[in-house]
């Protein structure tokens, strides 16, 4: 299978878009600013995803969701993920991670380590997902909200 890749600068600030086998891949950085770069405190990176799933995989699936999740905030540092289910039927998740070395090691993990969620993640999926990967700039979230 050929790959396709083709990177298109798409802003001054920075913002480069990254396509791959027709996976959707943004990476949003910009060099301007006091909060921005990696020398930033609380730099985070947001990792977008959008799935469209089988009917009547959904529970499943998010069950699945919220042990991967599990896994890389206890044995990879992430931040976490939020799980959304969009108007228009597909999943949305954001997960937070230090930096992009992190989620690295922690999707290489899964690849060699398949655990019975990774398994219902790919099986889940009717379609491949989209990822979209944002560098933080200014964080207003409320901590633990609500």
């Amino acid at each position: 299978m050929a790959v396709n890749f083709m990177r298109v600068r798409l802003h001054a600030c920075g913002l480069t878009g990254n396509v791959r086998n027709g996976l959707r891949m943004l990476t949003v950085t910009c060099f301007s600013g006091l909060h921005c770069g990696r020398e930033a405190i609380g730099l985070v990176l947001a990792f977008i995803y959008r799935m469209r799933l089988k009917p009547g995989r959904e529970v499943e699936y998010d069950a699945a969701w919220r042990e991967g999740t599990l896994i890389a905030r206890e044995r990879f540092g992430s931040g976490g993920s939020h799980l959304f289910a969009a108007a228009d039927g597909t999943r949305v998740a954001i997960a937070l991670w230090p930096d992009q070395a992190s989620r690295d090691r922690y999707f290489a993990w899964r690849r060699t380590n398949p655990t019975p969620a990774s398994q219902v993640l790919s099986e889940a999926m009717e379609a491949s997902h989209t990822e979209e990967v944002l560098t933080s700039i200014d964080n207003l979230w409320v901590p633990n909200f609500p």
